[in-house]
């Protein structure tokens, strides 16, 4: 089964839960990571994601409710 964060990891992008199980996994599997370059990688992909994240849920949110944006409009 293929979840949503799997077609991340396969375009090549990284995500941060994604990352939270395919990192680990390798390193214990033997891969040549550390845990500290694993908590360094981290860091970026949070950054990352948080901000395309509020970008992308922003975006739709104002496109969504952009009637609202009207000046005529009243509650």
């Amino acid at each position: 089964m293929v979840s949503s964060d799997d077609f991340f990891v396969l375009i090549g992008l990284q995500h941060f839960v994604a990352n939270m199980f395919i990192i680990p996994a390798g390193i214990f599997a033997g891969a040549n990571v550390t845990w500290s370059q694993f908590f360094f990688n981290m860091i970026p992909v949070f950054l990352g994601n948080v901000t395309g994240g509020a970008a992308f849920v922003g975006a739709s949110y104002l496109y969504a409710y952009r009637h609202l944006l009207k000046e005529d409009y009243c509650i």
